[in-house]
């Protein structure tokens, strides 16, 4: 079955392409989850969904921190980019290591896949940080991360950083996203 899969996987059409996505479903053989990960970057939707829901259920975070470990900074962003659309709480790991990077887009990136996370209290430290970065940019995709989750922590760190909050262009945002509550 994992050899036809493969073989799916490997065909240009989208139908083949989501049928072995699905027969890899259950399978954490690394092979399956490197060939799943190519068509994360698919631009079809649909695939990119399929394969995502077949990812979300293997476990996929053991591939991408060994190759968010390679000295390669291209093999690093890719796994973060990798891990970014995923669900996986295995994940947390990449996403603290790159939190802490002087690299703003790696940091940016955090705070989207941060998104993907159950709200707990890893994630919701980390979005703390996120939200109160030196960058700008980091921070409105913090603010926007944040307001997507909708729990109470959520709130709590929005209202926060509103009174924190120096730059202009920010604050309307930040008043955005709270003004559901």
């Amino acid at each position: 079955m994992l050899q036809k899969a493969l073989d799916l996987l490997s065909r240009s059409d989208v139908d083949s392409i989501r049928k072995g996505a699905r027969l890899l479903a259950g399978t954490n053989d690394h092979r399956a989850i490197e060939a799943l990960l190519v068509h994360l970057k698919s631009r079809h939707e649909m695939v990119r969904d399929c394969v995502r829901e077949v990812l979300n259920q293997l476990d996929v975070a053991p591939v991408l921190r060994n190759r968010w470990r390679s000295d390669q900074p291209a093999e690093r962003a890719d796994a973060l980019e990798l891990a970014v659309p995923l669900s996986h709480p295995g994940l947390l790991e990449i996403y603290r290591e790159a939190a802490d990077l002087a690299d703003a887009e790696m940091r940016r990136r955090v705070a989207v896949g941060l998104r993907h996370q159950n709200p707990g209290d890893q994630v919701m430290d980390l979005l703390a940080r996120l939200v109160a970065d030196e960058d700008r940019d980091v921070r409105w995709w913090a603010i926007d991360t944040l307001s997507l989750l909708e729990t109470d922590a959520a709130w709590a760190l929005l209202r926060m950083r509103l009174k924190r909050e120096r730059d202009d262009s920010l604050r309307p945002f930040i008043e955005k996203a709270l003004s559901p509550v």
